[in-house]
């Protein structure tokens, strides 16, 4: 009984942290369920990169959002902003 409980705790507790981190609640519940505060972690601490104009999650090196197709600006090692060429 107190096994399923935390396997529900562990799943809730997992949904909301990786629907805060705009991805899919059911991932976020299966690895919270299934390794607890393990899978907690896990899922706070990768969090992927947002698009700034549709929140979608994107990939960290990505310099356009495959949802909306908009250009991200990335920031180089030297910590100056860099906007992406535009081929037109």
């Amino acid at each position: 009984m107190i096994f399923f409980f935390w396997l529900v705790i562990g799943g809730i507790v997992g949904a909301i942290i990786q629907q805060s981190k705009s991805g899919s609640a059911g991932t976020g519940c299966l690895l919270g369920a299934l390794l607890g505060p393990i899978g907690w972690l896990i899922i706070y601490l990768t969090s992927g990169k947002q698009c700034p104009y549709c929140r979608s999650s994107i990939h960290k090196a990505a310099t356009r959002c495959p949802k909306c197709s908009k250009d991200i600006e990335t920031q180089n090692s030297d910590n100056s902003l860099s906007i992406p060429f535009d081929k037109r």
